[in-house]
């Protein structure tokens, strides 16, 4: 496993705190333009992220999403947290 690997699924880990689904679908649509990112249905948050896009990607999109939640309560490394505040660029 390397390194975006491991951070793809720390944020996957991050999300189940705050009760947040993860799902990796196929986006491609003939008939309209879907893009990965974050939606509520029947109460539920999920973040879609198309299956098809590269890891750097993914953990680029979750970590766009997850930042929009109130995080201050949550253990969460400092490099993490680094990379959640965009200070981090690197992955």
């Amino acid at each position: 496993m390397n390194s975006n690997d491991s951070l793809l699924q720390s944020l996957i880990e991050l999300a189940e705190k705050l009760s947040v689904r993860v799902i990796f679908k196929n986006l491609k649509d003939d008939e309209f333009v879907i893009k990965s990112g974050m939606c509520s249905i029947k109460g539920d948050t999920l973040i879609i992220i198309d299956s098809r896009v590269s890891l750097e990607e993914k953990v680029k999109t979750l970590c766009k999403e997850l930042k929009k939640f109130n995080l201050d309560n949550i253990f969460i490394s400092p490099a993490m947290r680094d990379i959640l505040q965009g200070q981090n660029e690197s992955f």
